[in-house]
């Protein structure tokens, strides 16, 4: 990013934002509240609750840790 450019840039299509910043201390900052603020404002608008893994999106199987065999029953 250019250093005269804004802390943090962002690039959003359809329903995916990715989010860009200098990796400065206060541009990181900046972004982690950002993130917070955004975090509680669409919660309580939306009433979405934070979710658990695993989980499915787009089709595509997320978890975190190892893998299971429980993780990959419909595939197979």
């Amino acid at each position: 990013m250019q250093k005269w450019g804004p802390e943090i840039n962002y690039l959003s299509y359809v329903d995916d934002t990715i989010l860009f910043y200098s990796g400065q201390p206060t541009s990181i900052k900046k972004m982690m509240k950002v993130l917070r603020n955004h975090k509680e404002v669409s919660g309580r608008i939306t009433g979405i609750k934070q979710g658990s893994f695993p989980f499915t999106y787009s089709g595509c199987l997320f978890f975190y840790g190892r893998k299971n065999g429980k993780h990959f029953e419909q595939l197979i």
